[in-house]
């Protein structure tokens, strides 16, 4: 399987900050919300819309002791660029990062992408899609039904 995000991640880069850890696919569920059927399915819809379009979405649920409500935006954001989501000349990239201990959630989106999924959509995403659902305990379906949308708006 080639590993999303290859081009722009050095795995010898992981030692320089222990706190993030190696992407393993598009689906990343440090936090253990999705099954196995969820996970394969988001990981197929993710690779097969990166191969048609090369734009990469990356969904990171985050299980640790070292985040807060204070740092978890900045962590997430640093994640996100620390991976390198997108591809490196179009910065492509989005990812969904969440916190189910925290209660919270974050749509880093890259350079090449904000001026398609600006951060109203993004945010009309959160509040209309991803929340209702989350608050039901429906974290597969409320990410599923995100990145259907933003692969409606992003083609």
């Amino acid at each position: 399987m080639r590993t999303p995000f290859a081009e722009n991640f050095n795995d010898s880069s992981v030692f320089k900050n222990p706190d993030f850890q190696i992407p393993i696919g598009y689906v990343n569920d440090f936090a253990s919300i999705l099954d196995s059927t969820e996970t394969n399915l988001l990981e197929n819809k993710l690779r097969a819309y990166d191969e048609k379009t090369s734009n990469q979405i990356a969904i990171i649920s985050i299980n640790s002791d070292k985040l807060t409500e204070d740092n978890f935006d900045q962590f997430s954001i640093d994640l996100s660029n620390y991976w390198g989501v997108g591809t490196a000349e179009k910065n492509n990239g989005i990812a969904i990062c969440l916190s189910p201990g925290l209660r919270m959630i974050r749509i880093n989106t890259g350079i090449g992408t904000k001026h398609i999924l600006t951060d109203e959509i993004c945010q009309q995403v959160l509040d209309s899609i991803i929340m209702p659902e989350f608050r039901e305990g429906n974290y597969y379906k409320g990410i599923n039904r995100a990145v259907d949308e933003f692969i409606r708006l992003w083609r």
